[in-house]
């Protein structure tokens, strides 16, 4: 292909820039020039039709290549055509496909079950996103599952922290209950350093978390430039294999910070009931 353009097209001599041509107009302005559809028969034989525009579709390609490209032309106007130019052609018309179309996504469902009750076989993307939903919830269980575990056992490790802080501590409590501190004082110390440990186990965890989403979208992009991942952790999520979302952030902080208080609650219970005669006397 041999452009119309010339290198010195592109020179701007004033700024000493090279510009884009301008885009040249339209050949002719589909709305108001005649159409005719011609359809050879034969070396000498031909059909014409004349095709009235009565407007002009905006393209959007969610709605199919139709709406950009071809013409769309009445079915009754399609049938005298066919019957004009195929004079051998069948006298019912039979389709190969059918696009159904649905006012709300919710609808897509209840439609095609009573396309197959018919005898149809369909074809929609909610027939792609059941199959695809499903093994995302077997996904969820499983992870789901290990995470349940784990936080047992963090569950269990903070206890354990906690009752063995309080054997150590068993004089220290002794002297508060001797110098007169009320028992709900005693009892908030201890359910505040578990708290506290569950919320430095929060943070650690959330930061942890955005290392590894930094690196799987490292990985995905194919090792690209640093300033690209940064871009995209700041900007559009189009292209990011991992998204952690701020919101999910604060309620892991926050999840961490009630299963801390939840197993601190057996032991500062057990704090509050040690005899303070009994705790001085402890070495």
């Amino acid at each position: 292909m041999i452009s119309r353009y010339g290198a010195s097209d592109f020179w701007d001599d004033n700024s000493g820039e090279v510009s884009e041509p301008e885009t040249p107009k339209a050949y002719f302005d589909g709305l108001t020039t005649p159409l005719t559809l011609e359809i050879e028969q034969s070396e000498t034989k031909r059909i014409s039709f004349s095709l009235p525009v009565s407007g002009r579709l905006k393209e959007d390609p969610a709605k199919g290549y139709e709406s950009g490209e071809g013409v769309i032309v009445p079915l009754s106007f399609l049938e005298n055509i066919i019957r004009q130019s195929s004079p051998e052609a069948k006298k019912v018309t039979t389709y190969p496909t059918v696009l159904v179309k649905v006012s709300d996504i919710s609808q897509v469902s209840e439609v095609e079950q009573a396309i197959k009750r018919q005898g149809f076989q369909t074809y929609s993307m909610e027939s792609v996103r059941l199959p695809l939903e499903k093994e995302a919830r077997q996904k969820q269980l499983m992870l789901g599952g290990l995470g349940a575990i784990s936080l047992i056992v963090a569950a269990i490790g903070i206890t354990n922290t906690m009752i063995m802080s309080i054997t150590e501590r068993t004089k220290e409590i002794g002297i508060m209950k001797a110098l007169g501190c009320y028992v709900r004082d005693i009892r908030w110390i201890f359910l505040s350093e578990a708290g506290m440990i569950g919320l430095m186990g929060g943070f650690i965890g959330c930061i942890i978390s955005y290392l590894v989403s930094f690196a799987m979208n490292m990985a995905a992009v194919g090792g690209s430039v640093l300033s690209d991942e940064l871009g995209m952790m700041g900007g559009s999520e189009a292209g990011r294999l991992s998204i952690i979302p701020p919101w999910l952030a604060v309620f892991a902080i926050l999840f961490s910070v009630v299963i801390g208080l939840g197993s601190g609650f057996y032991p500062a219970n057990k704090a509050v009931r040690i005899s303070a005669l009994e705790a001085i006397r402890n070495e």
